[in-house]
C-alpha cells in the first residue's frame, strides 16, 4: 500500500467531477428520502417515550434509550437536509471547473487568429 496513491491526470479528474457533477439528482433523491424515513422513525420513538406512563412493560431505560436513539435520528435528518440542499445549491466550483476546461480545450483546438495591427 501507497503512502500518496497515484495522482490523477486532468482529464481524469475532469471525467470524475463530471461524474460527480452528474449524480446529482441521484444524490438528492437519496438524502430526501433518507431523511424523510428518519424523521418517520424520529416520530414514532417519540411517540413511544410520551406512551401512556402506566405501562409496566417498559422501564426507564428503554424511554432513556429511545430519547438517545431519536436524538441520533435527528441529527441524521438534519445531516441529510443539508445533504440535499448542498446537491441542489452546491457544487458551483465545479461547475465553473468543467466550463472553464471545456472553454480551454475549445480555445486550444481554434486558437484565435493573430492580430495584424
Amino acid at each position: 500500500m501507497k503512502l500518496c496513491p497515484k495522482r490523477k491526470t486532468d482529464e481524469e479528474y475532469i471525467e470524475s467531477v463530471r461524474r460527480l457533477v452528474s449524480r446529482r439528482n441521484w444524490h438528492v433523491a437519496i438524502h430526501a428520502g433518507l431523511a424523510v424515513l428518519l424523521f418517520g422513525m424520529f416520530w414514532k420513538f417519540w411517540g413511544w417515550i410520551f406512551s401512556d406512563p402506566d405501562m409496566h412493560t417498559d422501564g426507564p431505560e428503554f424511554r432513556i434509550m429511545l430519547g438517545a436513539l431519536a436524538g441520533v435520528m435527528l441529527v441524521q435528518v438534519a445531516s441529510s437536509g443539508y445533504n440535499v440542499l448542498w446537491a441542489l445549491k452546491g457544487q458551483r466550483t465545479e461547475r465553473i471547473l468543467l466550463r472553464l476546461y471545456d472553454e480551454l480545450k475549445q480555445y486550444k483546438n481554434n486558437p484565435p487568429e493573430p492580430d495584424s495591427q
